[in-house]
């Protein structure tokens, strides 16, 4: 399970601090999903849902980075996403410290990457058992969690209150995502909290629920069903009202559906002299 170094949200400086790393991290993400994504490369059925899943988390992660940069905007701060220190060189430890000394590489499209790496990233606290139809799995499980981290950023804003929002209107990101209101702007309490709680369901799911606000698989659950190589299907008969559908497998041979590229390649690779 993925954890961040935790570190005590006790003002408005330490909140604008807390935002500014949230950006780090939703943006660091997003490469070695783009990585991963580019190197499926054969157009089998199982592959093009592949590509869709990867591709719609990223476009997600995005949001997520927007939501957030319009979280410290509207806090009064500023989002500092071109400095040569936000963009992180591969192989590369997760912004703020990670438990477990989880490393995130640039690496080819496989299950082990996915389950040792991407959904640790996106794992809940406690992860929900999606059952397989007519079958169950075993459940998988055990600093704190990207949503502890954010539910600190939340009970700080609360704490501080509608003056807490001195940002320019103006600043805020908006428009450029598929689903209308999703990349919200933030202007006072009821719209932080709701940026907030999109973040984290989106990428964990709910305590009781493994959808998001917008009726969306979460991401560690997208990730998941590519690694157990069934889909996820409504299912009423689950306790969860979701089911692994083994009719609907998810086949991808690691060497004829993926680019065969080397783990963390240079920007630029010289041959011998």
């Amino acid at each position: 399970m993925l954890r961040l170094a935790a570190k005590p949200i006790r003002d408005v400086s330490d909140l604008r601090e807390a935002l500014q790393n949230a950006v780090r991290v939703e943006h660091s993400t997003i490469p070695p999903y783009l990585t991963a994504l580019a190197t499926l490369s054969s157009s089998s059925p199982s592959v093009a849902y592949a590509r869709k899943v990867i591709r719609e988390i990223v476009v997600e992660e995005m949001l997520h980075m927007t939501l957030a940069c319009n979280l410290l905007n509207a806090v009064g701060g500023q989002p500092q996403i071109s400095g040569a220190d936000f963009v992180p060189s591969y192989p590369h430890e997760l912004p703020m410290g990670v438990a477990g000394d989880l490393v995130v590489h640039l690496k080819r499209y496989s299950k082990e990457l996915l389950a040792n790496t991407f959904m640790q990233v996106e794992e809940p606290e406690i992860p929900l058992e999606i059952p397989v139809k007519q079958a169950m799995l075993a459940a998988a499980s055990p600093l704190i969690t990207i949503g502890e981290f954010y539910a600190a950023i939340r009970a700080q804003i609360v704490e501080q209150g509608p003056g807490v929002f001195t940002g320019k209107p103006e600043q805020q990101v908006t428009g450029f995502f598929f689903d209308p209101g999703e990349d919200i702007a933030v202007t006072d309490l009821d719209s932080a909290l709701l940026a907030i709680e999109t973040i984290v369901e989106q990428g964990e799911g709910t305590p009781t629920s493994p959808m998001s606000l917008q009726h969306d698989i979460a991401h560690y659950y997208r990730f998941q069903q590519l690694v157990k190589g069934m889909k996820i299907v409504e299912d009423p008969a689950s306790p969860l009202k979701v089911s692994f559908d083994p009719a609907q497998p998810i086949t991808i041979n690691d060497e004829a559906d993926i680019i065969q590229m080397v783990d963390d390649p240079p920007l630029v690779t010289y041959e011998p002299a």
